[in-house]
């Protein structure tokens, strides 16, 4: 059935006689949907439009909290090792938490046949780690010549490569890295796989449990973060829901190619 709300926009369900709203139609374009990473298994959200997860002190973050249920929030105790929160951090005046010196920790998570998701910007062109571990190197980047990669040692994945096309800096910029049998990188809803490297499946520094730098020293991450979110699958499908999602929900849409799915249609369960 159908709704017409007081501002003339839509709102349709797809379950008759149910009065769950399953999309919003504004103009004739679907502007919302109820898919959204809880619609899948996650295991990390960390969503900066949602300041009730965040505890700071003058903006100085202490905490991110973890929208997944699984209790794995992002801490920072150290005042001066703290991001900024703001909430006009980023492009178009969304929110962000600030990194340069800064970095957070959280309970360590297994990357293997997960796919991670991020939603930054660029301050500087530098190594900008966005999530590695304190100890061991495995470490989710864009590298100095801003590019998507991944990398660690010893080497999960024996041909490692770097996402073919560079980010712009000061702009909002949707990257995913899907750890399934091959490596695949997705950069503002373009995919690009390796398919002639296969998972060395002995490895097993495979694990993450920071934000914002490597190991236990510099390089660092200059810029800021919106949101991060760790799904447990590596389905094509799921990929391109989670792209969708952050695209509509973050306002950069436009960053989508034009044959995505939800170029211009919010994701549906």
């Amino acid at each position: 059935m159908s709704i017409r709300l007081a501002n003339g926009t839509l709102a349709s369900s797809m379950k008759a006689g149910n009065t769950t709203i399953k999309r919003v139609y504004r103009g004739g374009t679907n502007v919302w949907g109820d898919w959204s990473p809880s619609s899948v298994t996650t295991n990390l959200w960390l969503d900066a439009a949602d300041a009730s997860t965040i505890t700071h002190s003058s903006n100085a973050v202490s905490q991110w909290n973890d929208k997944s249920g699984n209790g794995n929030h992002a801490t920072q105790s150290t005042a001066n090792m703290q991001p900024t929160y703001s909430s006009t951090a980023m492009a178009g005046g969304k929110p962000g938490l600030d990194f340069d010196v800064d970095y957070m920790s959280f309970s360590e998570i297994d990357g293997t046949d997960k796919t991670v998701f991020f939603v930054f910007e660029l301050d500087a062109a530098v190594q900008n780690f966005l999530m590695s571990h304190h100890v061991n190197n495995i470490q989710v980047k864009i590298d100095d010549n801003n590019k998507a990669e991944y990398a660690n040692n010893p080497l999960w994945y024996p041909n490692g490569f770097e996402f073919s096309t560079a980010i712009s800096l000061n702009n909002i910029t949707i990257v995913g890295f899907v750890f399934d049998t091959t490596l695949t990188y997705s950069v503002n809803g373009t995919a690009e796989n390796d398919s002639t490297t296969t998972r060395d499946n002995s490895i097993t520094n495979t694990k993450f449990n920071q934000i914002g730098r490597l190991k236990s020293f510099s390089p660092v991450l200059d810029g800021k973060i919106g949101e991060i979110v760790v799904m447990d699958s590596v389905s094509s499908t799921d990929r391109e829901k989670m792209e969708g999602y952050l695209a509509h929900k973050w306002g950069v849409e436009s960053i989508l190619p034009s044959g995505h799915p939800y170029k211009t249609l919010w994701p549906t369960t």
